[in-house]
């Protein structure tokens, strides 16, 4: 009997053990849940995701979301993960329907390093930027446009030469900023302000431009029209600039002048987050000098860490400097888009 006792304690004790064991085993396994649209999914999981669970010792889920889907998960308001990395009109999208947990920005440590107005953007729309992409004009060498500002763009040498993105690009809504600006500039002979207010004079800038204009889908198809000499210049976001001069000696590429759009890339804590000490590690992460100056040069992602911007091989993209980036109010874009959709694809039909 008293042996019978010993066993059954042993067995209890040896249970007991195993929990205490399982439960610091789930304990020192914390998991985060990141959801993102990244285009790089395997440079994304290569040169942030693994060396940020490496260095915090925290799994993570790598949920990979197109487009459309995220922008569903939006209108039903399941964004189902600890952190999510979205474009700058979804993040506001999101934010609006209050999708998102407050950000407490004093526990980043790396938040002091963006530009006031990348900390008044993520204030706004409850988020952090972590890269951004920048309007370039892509042209052949011998064009002379290193020395001018966009409105070269409605110059008479250009007819029929000029290619600019679809609507399924983040970028045309740039494209109509340029139209707004151009018809001040052209009146008034200088730069005053950048807004929606009315974009009555954007899309008679922009008709008056449609006869020397090509829409461009995607980069290979944009390359080709280069190559096949169809083209002589196109508007570009900082990516594809960037690829293309790789790919293309004959191109060169410049800013024409301070109006250098902004379209940032954003990532925020879902109200649904479970780790949120790890979601907080991660954006912090993601703003950091050794992150940020990685993002570039492997992925082209543009940094917003100014400490980073100045010294990176990419910031010829920015223009005169991140200083003059100017962001686009997505409030209004996102409350018109499918009426400014709709006169855009009848102008440039």
């Amino acid at each position: 009997m008293a042996n019978k006792i010993r066993i059954f304690t042993t067995v209890i004790t040896l249970l007991s053990f195993g929990i205490i064991l399982t439960g610091c085993h789930k304990e020192s396994k914390a998991t985060l849940t990141i959801r993102t649209s990244d285009k790089n999914t395997e440079l994304m999981s290569k040169e942030i995701i693994k060396p940020y669970s490496k260095k915090y010792k925290v799994s993570v889920n790598q949920q990979t979301d197109s487009t459309s889907s995220l922008h569903q998960r939006i209108d039903k308001k399941d964004l189902n993960a600890d952190v999510i990395e979205l474009n700058q009109s979804d993040t506001v999208a999101a934010n609006d329907k209050q999708l998102f947990k407050k950000i407490d920005f004093k526990k980043l440590k790396n938040f002091k390093y963006l530009s006031s107005d990348n900390q008044k953007l993520a204030k706004k729309t409850n988020s952090i930027p972590y890269s951004v992409e920048t309007t370039n004009i892509v042209y052949n060498k011998g064009n002379n446009l290193e020395n001018g500002d966009f409105t070269r763009l409605w110059d008479q040498q250009n007819d029929g030469k000029i290619a600019l993105p679809d609507t399924e690009n983040s970028l045309w809504p740039a494209i109509i900023y340029m139209g707004i600006d151009y018809s001040r500039f052209r009146s008034t002979s200088s730069y005053v302000g950048h807004d929606f207010a009315d974009e009555g004079p954007a899309l008679a800038a922009l008709k008056e431009l449609q006869p020397k204009v090509m829409i461009y889908d995607n980069v290979a198809e944009l390359s080709k029209l280069f190559k096949d000499g169809r083209v002589n210049l196109a508007v570009v976001d900082s990516d594809t600039a960037i690829t293309l001069k790789k790919n293309i000696s004959s191109l060169n590429s410049t800013t024409l002048g301070l109006n250098v759009y902004a379209n940032y890339q954003m990532a925020a804590i879902p109200k649904n987050c479970q780790n949120i000490k790890a979601a907080y590690q991660y954006l912090d992460y993601r703003l950091s000098q050794s992150v940020q100056s990685r993002a570039s040069k492997k992925m082209q992602a543009l940094p917003v860490n100014q400490s980073v911007q100045k010294i990176d091989s990419n910031y010829a993209t920015y223009g005169s400097g991140s200083d003059y980036l100017v962001t686009m109010d997505y409030e209004y874009i996102n409350a018109q888009r499918n009426k400014l959709i709709k006169e855009w694809n009848q102008i440039f039909k």
